[in-house]
């Protein structure tokens, strides 16, 4: 089996429809949507927030429980099995709220949604054109919350062994689909103020190009939209940036990290040494601004550079650039050496010439007289 899974690629397609509310945007199916084989459909409940439309909007109270429920329709002539899983969606990379696949939440996360929805089986098998109910229980903490719950409900579609040898045999690709659904879980109304902190910064690979993620967090219990960033990294000593981004709009899952990610597009290289973060976030008139100092170290440096697929191959380390910076230096003062000599030698030439035309000239008046 481990030799296959080196041979097959496989393709995850998320199938979400995106509704903007004035809370977020949330991942919805409606009526149900196809793909892939299968439909899901949510079973809205009593408790449903008015107005909200195919996803899970839930007033609830501290210590309820509560059991939810998914349509699970399997489209095909042929047996389907598929997989259902809760977590708690995050902000990825590209600053928008991840309901495809789990990620890592802010520090001060206290209740996972994976913790307190629990889907009543993990794989459902459906005969052809079969169509079945899955349960999932909610248990709110006795303490409640201040704020919302986001959580995501997640079905796939597994692969068989038989798929897997066929794709093996055929060099084909085998996509699977994933149906997300959003779930909000609310107590009271979104009242707290937006809060964004810097987190950190880490050197990583990113599509295999070197790159400087800078961590910023919302702590808190709320959705913040909206958000522009705009950051820039400078060499220390150093008056233009080596990586930027520009009006780049994020929207914070409640308690979840955004990775701003400078990626050397270029292939330019990121040695070692110290240098400077400039992160500027502005939402509603409302700004955060972050001037923060990091340093790459040589190994870090050294493990960018290895992995990274399009550095250029002429690029200087950190020491042969200061090397080179001292050669440039010395060439500009040669260089000026040897002009300012010419000019010397331009001025003692002309002068030279001017004696020598007024002494020709004078000879040859002397001559005349004595004639």
């Amino acid at each position: 089996m481990q030799q296959l899974k080196c041979t097959i690629k496989i393709s995850l397609v998320l199938l979400v429809l995106s509704v903007a509310l004035s809370f977020g945007v949330f991942g919805a199916l409606g009526a149900g949507v196809i793909g892939g084989g299968f439909s899901v459909t949510p079973v809205l409940p009593e408790n449903q927030v008015p107005d909200s439309l195919g996803f899970f909007d839930l007033m609830v109270k501290p210590g309820m429980e509560q059991t939810i429920q998914i349509i699970i329709t399997n489209t095909t002539s042929e047996e389907l099995s598929v997989s259902t899983v809760t977590f708690t969606p995050t902000t990825n990379i590209n600053g928008i709220i991840d309901y495809g696949s789990p990620g890592t939440p802010d520090e001060t996360l206290t209740t996972d949604f994976a913790d307190i929805a629990i889907p009543e089986r993990d794989i459902t098998v459906l005969s052809p054109g079969e169509t079945r109910y899955l349960s999932i229980d909610i248990s709110i903490p006795d303490e409640g919350f201040d704020g919302i719950i986001l959580g995501a409900i997640n079905t796939i579609n597994n692969i068989t062994d038989e798929q897997l040898a066929e794709a093996a045999n055929t060099g084909t690709i085998i996509n699977r689909f994933t149906f997300a659904i959003a779930v909000r879980l609310q107590i009271g109304a979104e009242e707290a103020e937006p809060q964004l902190v810097f987190g950190g910064i880490s050197t990583r690979l990113i599509n295999h190009r070197a790159a400087i993620v800078a961590e910023i967090r919302n702590p808190l219990p709320r959705i913040t939209r909206d958000v522009i960033a705009s950051a820039a990294v400078y060499r220390q000593g150093e008056n233009l940036p080596i990586l930027t981004r520009e009006d780049i709009e994020v929207e914070f899952a409640p308690h979840s990290v955004f990775p701003l990610a400078f990626v050397d597009e270029a292939g330019v290289g990121l040695g070692e040494g110290l240098y400077t973060a400039l992160i500027r976030l502005e939402r509603d008139g409302k700004v955060w601004e972050f001037n923060e100092d990091f340093e790459i170290l040589a190994t870090e440096a050294a493990a960018l550079s290895e992995g990274a697929l399009n550095l250029q191959t002429a690029q200087p380390s950190e020491g042969m650039s200061d090397i080179l910076a001292e050669i440039e230096l010395w060439v500009l003062l040669i260089l000026g050496g040897t002009l300012a000599l010419l000019a010397v030698v331009a001025v003692f030439t002309l002068k030279v010439s001017k004696n020598r035309k007024a002494f020709v000239k004078q000879k040859k008046a002397i001559s005349q007289r004595n004639r």
